[in-house]
């Protein structure tokens, strides 16, 4: 299991850039066990190709152990010898939506500040399944509920990778266990007035009891034929685009 977990991340992040070797490498991290589990790995494998990283923690201000939460994250730092950033939520948004936006914002801007040209995140399979269900049920079009990709072109100088999108939960839990990584238990995941907490706690076991106990299997298996197809297609679109201009 564990070096089928380092082969799957590092495989991955290969694939998408040529040479990873003396990259500045920017991950957030919650505290949780998707983004310990990441950042363990990329600590792991640190030496081997120089990289500089550093860790942005965002602090939504949400619950009153939040700051506790920030200072567990700033002494994994330390103890890794990574460079932390703090993002505050002054303006107390509390809609799901917005403070995503929130933390992207805050982590493209610590990137491009100081001059990180990769940016990680730790999404799981699971995060995708959850994504897909959340964004259609508001609606979204084709590339809404294919939003979490492997990878993003940011501008010339920064990429956003997910190299956790093809492990499940279960695979980070067991690395936190294994490693004793000291997961931090957001107690926010069980409140079911976030839309997503419910998706996760409510609507997913419910489908896996009723409908089809490998739901997450087949709706990542319909999302990766998705992502196919819309690709094609926008590559068909450009190049008749590009013969009518022509």
């Amino acid at each position: 299991m564990l070096n089928y977990l380092y082969a799957q991340i590092i495989n991955d992040l290969l694939y998408l850039q040529s040479s990873l070797y003396k990259s500045r490498i920017l991950i957030a991290v919650s505290g949780g066990k998707d983004s310990l589990c990441l950042v363990k790995v990329i600590k792991d494998l640190q030496t081997v190709y120089s990289w500089k990283v550093g860790l942005v923690h965002c602090d939504h201000r949400w619950r009153e152990d939040s700051r506790r939460n920030a200072q567990i994250v700033y002494q994994i730092a330390k103890e890794y010898n990574f460079t932390f950033y703090l993002g505050i939520n002054k303006q107390y948004l509390v809609k799901e939506s917005t403070a995503r936006q929130w933390r992207y914002y805050t982590l493209f801007n610590v990137a491009v500040q100081y001059q990180y040209n990769v940016v990680l995140t730790a999404h799981t399979l699971s995060d995708r399944v959850e994504t897909f269900f959340y964004n259609l049920s508001r609606g979204s079009s084709i590339d809404g509920v294919n939003s979490l990709p492997f990878a993003k072109k940011v501008n010339n100088n920064l990429f956003l990778y997910r190299p956790l999108v093809q492990i499940s939960q279960n695979d980070t839990l067991w690395l936190c266990k294994y490693f004793c990584l000291p997961v931090w238990a957001d107690s926010t995941n069980l409140e079911n007035k976030q839309r997503r907490n419910r998706i996760r706690e409510e609507l997913l076991p419910y489908l896996r009891y009723y409908l089809n106990p490998r739901i997450d299997s087949k709706v990542i298996s319909f999302l990766n034929k998705l992502s196919l197809q819309t690709d094609y297609f926008k590559s068909y679109i450009r190049n008749i685009y590009a013969k009518i201009i022509h």
